[in-house]
């Protein structure tokens, strides 16, 4: 993704903007639904509720999840593209 400042043409922004009018609500999304299943995670191990392997294989994709939200982060900040709000 550029940074919108480097856009020339009226089309390139309006673009640009309703992309990121379309990822913000859905990052958020995202975001809310890995806050829900580290709480079913968190549950689940105190209440011995879920087998083993389902615990492991939930934390597993949090932990890929967290990655590569950092990642995501990391390489829009080094551009300097991340907004004031902590989007990407």
């Amino acid at each position: 993704m550029r940074n919108i400042l480097s856009l020339t043409s009226p089309a390139q922004k309006l673009a640009m903007a309703e992309t990121e009018a379309v990822f913000a609500p859905l990052k958020k999304r995202i975001d809310e639904a890995v806050v829900k299943l580290e709480a079913q995670i968190a549950e689940s191990e105190e209440g011995g509720k879920a087998p083993t392997e389902e615990l492991a294989k939930g934390k597993e994709v949090l932990g890929l999840a967290r990655d590569a939200k950092k990642q995501v982060t990391e390489a829009a900040k080094a551009k300097g593209e991340v907004s004031k709000n902590g989007a990407s």
